[in-house]
């Protein structure tokens, strides 16, 4: 019986400017802004990867990259050069930001109201929650089919879209026996039985 493995690890912390704070008041040009802010920003090289992180991605055979500046960065910093790019399925979530009253709300109830409308199905022109949970299953069978061909696989990517891709790799019997780590530098890990 051979054990296969996928590695998800959300990205090292990016460097943000001080004034992009949660509690911060912006208006919906600014939050549009902090939001391009961080899709740009470096990856903070004094915050170095767990030691334990590290000894559990040393025998992958293969690594991915959503694209992003800071997942990419992140491999880096674990010490992989060589890695493969693959921006339409495992690219962030990107919600698009409607026009509101130009109003000043603290960053985090920005992120909120866009959550709990994304959730509700309202997608302003971007991408959907049932389009990202489709593109979620597709991205985990890639991973499946990565993972089956090489034995163990390493994937850098983000909060929201790594969550569904783990919902759809249990959904494909995949078996995961930690509690989901959405932190920065946080690791999960998903095993297949295979005879």
């Amino acid at each position: 019986m051979t054990i296969k493995q996928i590695i998800k690890i959300r990205h090292g912390k990016p460097i943000i400017q001080k004034n992009y704070k949660l509690w911060t008041l912006f208006n919906i040009s600014e939050f549009k802004k902090s939001r391009t802010s961080y899709d740009t920003a470096e990856i903070d090289q004094q915050l170095k990867p767990p030691h334990n992180l590290l000894q559990t991605i040393k025998n992958t055979k293969i690594a991915y990259s959503s694209g992003y500046k800071r997942s990419k960065e992140s491999l880096q910093m674990l010490g992989i050069d060589n890695f493969i790019e693959e921006k339409k399925l495992l690219k962030e979530i990107e919600p698009k930001f409607g026009n509101f009253f130009n109003i000043k709300l603290p960053l985090c109830l920005w992120y909120l109201i866009f959550t709990i409308l994304w959730f509700m199905g309202h997608s302003n022109d971007g991408e959907s929650k049932k389009d990202s949970e489709i593109r979620a299953k597709k991205a985990a069978l890639f991973l499946q089919r990565n993972a089956i061909e090489n034995g163990s696989i390493l994937y850098v990517g983000h909060r929201a879209i790594n969550r569904l891709i783990g919902n759809e790799l249990r959904k494909l019997g995949w078996t995961f026996s930690k509690k989901f780590k959405t932190c920065y530098w946080g690791d999960n890990i998903f095993y297949l039985d295979k005879d």
